[in-house]
């Protein structure tokens, strides 16, 4: 279900570069705003289960391997 969160507000994300008119853009921006605060309830299970005996290590971990930063200049 995590994946699919992520895959829905990368295709969101990507359809504003499409977005030619006001009611596509607010589509968008909405896909993916919602697939954004689904993606944090999705997460717990995946690290409750896979988590063990230290699941803030787990959650630090898939938290830096999923957010993206533009690289420094």
């Amino acid at each position: 279900m995590y994946v699919a969160t992520l895959l829905v507000q990368a295709v969101a994300t990507g359809a504003f570069v499409l977005a030619d008119s006001f009611w596509p853009f607010v589509l968008a921006v909405s896909t993916a705003t919602g697939a954004k605060a689904a993606g944090p309830a999705a997460r717990a299970p995946l690290v409750r289960h896979h988590g063990g005996e230290r699941p803030q290590e787990f959650r630090a971990y898939v938290r830096a391997v999923t957010r993206w930063a533009p690289p420094s200049s």
